[in-house]
């Protein structure tokens, strides 16, 4: 690809734009914060480990299952949601708490910022969950792992 005259990579709607990362002290998302730097993307991580990912040019210690306030700088290319609560044999409070409330905070943070894309990583448990019928109007108190990505979509 060639490059324009203000240094973006013509063809690229993140070059040289901020691209946010939710997750970003996790598996996936710091494999995806290092691809994203690789194509010249400034990334802002997020997780709720403070240590240093590679890739990410600034990095954000935030909890969603602590923190109800998130806030993005102004205009993000995209906003990729990895956080969620995966373990097995978590309490399903736990899971309401980050992988449903969590999931729409980022997405509202997001739309404050005007970000040109929301990207919501689920899982394939969403299809198979215990709960498979819950939906946003009928929510079970206790949600499984898959009840809480489905119903979060």
């Amino acid at each position: 690809m060639e490059d324009d005259e203000s240094g973006a990579v013509k063809g690229s709607y993140r070059a040289q734009k901020l691209c946010v990362v939710t997750g970003a002290s996790g598996y996936l998302g710091r494999t995806l914060c290092s691809l994203l730097a690789d194509q010249g993307v400034k990334v802002l991580g997020i997780g709720r480990r403070d240590l240093a990912v590679q890739g990410c040019s600034d990095f954000l210690c935030h909890d969603l299952a602590q923190d109800q306030t998130l806030t993005f700088p102004a205009g993000p290319a995209a906003v990729y949601h990895l956080a969620a609560t995966a373990h097995t044999y978590a309490d399903p409070a736990e899971y309401r708490k980050v992988n449903v409330n969590g999931a729409l905070r980022v997405a509202n943070a997001a739309a404050k910022a005007g970000a040109d894309r929301l990207i919501y990583v689920s899982s394939v448990k969403a299809g198979r969950a215990q709960n498979s019928n819950c939906t946003a109007t009928h929510a079970p108190e206790s949600l499984d792992y898959g009840g809480s990505k489905r119903l979060a979509e």
